[in-house]
């Protein structure tokens, strides 16, 4: 077994284990009744919550044009220089420094509202994966049809990782922040994504009426990076109605 192999395998053992400990955490209290003061449910059922924040997520096509807008441009800067013959596009250093410049941007217009590597998660595998079908698409297709050469195919590589990773962005679930209280009369707060099995379990055990002690719990913060960019876009142009 070679080195990579090995460090691919513990990588993703680490990444399982990480997730499966996250989501533990999530379900705690929920589903068949656990002995208290188990893994699975240390401090017994979960009677109730409430949800501190007050926001609620945006439309897909309000952020993917945001993200898009500035991702397709800096594509266009890349573009621009290999016009120029800075770079050249028949070679793999456009297209890596479009993937930078894309994710980047990608992650920057998010990291308030998501947190860096969950932003960075899922705006590299969206470019990846368009990247990956167009140029698919170009080598099998459109170059044996039209003659399409490496630059053309390079060039369609990057404006469908531009619009995969905004798209992938745009997609991305909000994170919610929570205050639980279960039966042993423990309270904490956490946070799950918007459309995750315990947030739907969470909002069904809502409690409108409960008033979570302050020292016990965070709060939803303040509406940061894309959705409220989002927000004073969505104002601006209604004021200019």
């Amino acid at each position: 077994m070679s080195g990579f192999t090995l460090f691919v395998i513990i990588a993703v053992a680490l990444a399982a284990a990480g997730f499966a400990f996250q989501k533990n955490g999530e379900m705690a209290g929920l589903g068949r009744a656990g002995r208290r003061g188990g893994l699975r449910a240390p401090h017994g059922r979960l009677v109730r919550t409430k949800r501190l924040d007050t926001f609620e997520e945006l439309p897909f096509a309000a952020k993917f044009g945001r993200v898009a807008l500035l991702a397709l441009a800096a594509t266009a800067l890349v573009g621009v220089l290999c016009a120029l013959g800075v770079l050249d596009l028949a070679s793999v250093i456009p297209v890596s420094l479009d993937a930078l410049a894309v994710v980047g941007i990608a992650c920057g217009v998010t990291q308030g509202d998501a947190g860096v590597m969950r932003s960075l998660s899922y705006a590299l595998v969206g470019y990846m994966a368009a990247g990956v079908v167009a140029t698919l698409l170009g080598v099998y297709l459109l170059a044996p049809a039209f003659g399409m050469g490496t630059p053309g195919i390079n060039a369609l590589t990057m404006a469908a990782g531009a619009t995969g990773a905004a798209a992938a962005v745009a997609a991305m679930p909000l994170v919610r922040t929570y205050a639980r209280e279960f039966e042993d009369g423990h309270v904490n707060s956490i946070q799950v994504t918007s459309r995750s099995v315990a947030a739907r379990a969470y909002d069904e055990l809502a409690d409108a009426a409960w008033t979570p002690p302050a020292d016990r719990v965070q709060t939803g913060g303040e509406e940061t990076g894309l959705r409220a960019a989002m927000e004073r876009r969505r104002r601006k142009i209604e004021n200019e109605k």
